[in-house]
């Protein structure tokens, strides 16, 4: 297995280089230059594993025996999964008899499906680091959650540094101070005075910078890093032989919380590895690009970043687009540059008519409002004594109006499954906006973080993040070989 650039300049790069990268050097982004097809037979065999054992099964798929082995595999899949709340690690529960299942995939140690990816990624990463004996910089941007889960994957790592923006003022407070009060001294948190969208313009023009990327090894593991979305296809895999059963023809509605599009992606590569029907509903917040994208088929920056109570979802520019035109064109790698560049000078593309066709195929969206989030978390709480996240209702609301208005997503299929992916723990402001009633407890081992010492630093308005950034990366960083 190789891995390629959305754009077609960088072609066979090994596992280990892919999840060591950030951005490829001609801009784009890296998959796989092929997704295997697994047979009727295997996925008949795995109707019965557990998620852990799941994932033993699929990431050597995609990971060579040369590179890391398949022993090593289980080893890190075994360590990543320890410190979960839930013992299964992902759950299904049901809402009643709405035939609506809620996929929590937020058992982790910060609360939300990042761990489940960055968990095995980060010790991938230490692994092949350990072996080479190379140290590297982390660059993290995050809407909100993406930031403590990549922290706690390589704390104290002796070969990789991080640093994680976030901005200021858009996060819960218990994103915040699983961030900021980290005491490690490869940790490095700051908090940007604009939003996410805003923050990603000093990581990416860093990343354009190839004498710096290789001097300090930058890297990422946002779900630009091609190993987030290859391990996120677990869940979808997973999910469906728990619903379907038997019947491998069925289609599955998943309804996703969308933000920079990762989720979407793993979905697609999952469908493309496995040919079951798995249809894909986006749902989005008021930062509606994606439902406007699949909607109309124009691609258009519209307005700054509205923040929100589902603030990991506060996205203008969902990077993951790139990918998502790359499957759908098969691969033109020409087509792809096109249409991103004119992103970059125009503001926007269009979408030729034959992938929009494509795209319709399996993937749709809905748009859900605050006053909606709000009233959906209520409402399930009342019904069901079941709390959402202001993410995970999103989700729910677009399934439960198309349960009611019969939608071509639910018509076909006895039940759907919406992905929770967060713990309303970690958005209290949000559920005592609701009037939620159920008592929601936050995890013990979160209850020393409002009395430790937050230690993040500060990107103001005015100042050169850009200059602040590199300065960062040369402090935290010291020499690439040990």
């Amino acid at each position: 297995m190789k891995f390629n650039s959305t754009r077609g300049g960088v072609v066979g790069q090994s596992f280990e280089e892919a999840i060591l990268s950030g951005y490829a050097e001609d801009g784009g982004i890296l998959l796989p230059e092929s997704i295997p097809r697994v047979s009727r037979e295997i996925l008949v065999s795995w109707k019965s594993l557990s998620y852990v054992d799941l994932c033993k099964e699929i990431l050597p798929l995609f990971i060579p025996e040369s590179e890391i082995t398949r022993d090593e595999i289980n080893g890190i899949v075994d360590k990543s999964f320890t410190d979960f709340e839930n013992g299964e690690v992902v759950r299904l529960a049901e809402l009643g008899d709405t035939r609506l299942c809620i996929g929590e995939v937020f058992h982790g140690p910060t609360g939300a499906f990042k761990d489940l990816a960055l968990s095995v990624l980060g010790r991938c990463v230490d692994l092949v680091l350990s072996r080479r004996r190379r140290k590297v910089t982390i660059l993290v941007g995050t809407s909100g959650d993406t930031g403590s889960a990549a922290i706690r994957s390589v704390c104290g790592s002796p070969w990789a540094n991080i640093i994680v923006l976030y901005p200021d003022g858009m996060v819960s407070e218990i994103q915040r101070l699983q961030m900021t009060t980290v005491d490690a001294p490869n940790v490095h948190v700051y908090a940007v005075e604009g939003t996410s969208d805003d923050l990603d313009v000093p990581i990416r023009n860093v990343f354009r910078d190839l004498a710096l990327v290789n001097e300090y090894g930058l890297c990422s593991i946002n779900s630009i890093n091609v190993g987030r979305v290859l391990f996120q296809c677990v869940h979808y895999i997973y999910f469906y032989l728990k619903v379907c059963g038997d019947d491998l023809e069925r289609r599955l509605p998943v309804y996703i919380p969308t933000g920079a599009a990762g989720h979407i992606t793993a979905g697609c590569i999952a469908r493309r590895l496995t040919g079951l029907d798995i249809q894909l509903i986006a749902c989005v917040n008021e930062n509606d690009i994606m439902h406007r994208w699949l909607e109309t088929g124009v691609f258009q920056v519209s307005s700054a970043v509205m923040p929100t109570s589902s603030n990991a979802m506060d996205i203008q520019v969902p990077y993951n687009i790139e990918r998502l035109l790359f499957y759908l064109s098969d691969g033109d790698c020409a087509l792809v540059k096109s249409l991103m560049d004119d992103l970059d000078k125009k503001g926007l593309f269009v979408t030729p008519p034959a992938l929009r066709e494509r795209a319709s195929l399996f993937m749709t969206s809905r748009r859900v409002t605050e006053a909606e989030r709000m009233s959906t978390m209520k409402e399930v709480s009342d019904r069901h004594s079941y709390v959402l996240c202001p993410h995970s209702a999103i989700a729910v609301k677009a399934a439960l109006d198309d349960r009611e208005g019969e939608g071509c997503d639910l018509s076909e299929s006895h039940t759907c499954v919406c992905l929770a992916t967060a713990t309303p723990a970690k958005f209290m402001s949000a559920v005592r906006k609701a009037e939620v009633t159920v008592h929601v407890q936050q995890p013990d081992s979160w209850s020393h973080l409002k009395d430790s010492k937050e230690r993040d630093k500060r990107m103001r308005k005015g100042e050169d993040w850009e200059a602040m950034l590199r300065e960062a990366i040369k402090k935290s960083h010291g020499s690439t070989d040990l």
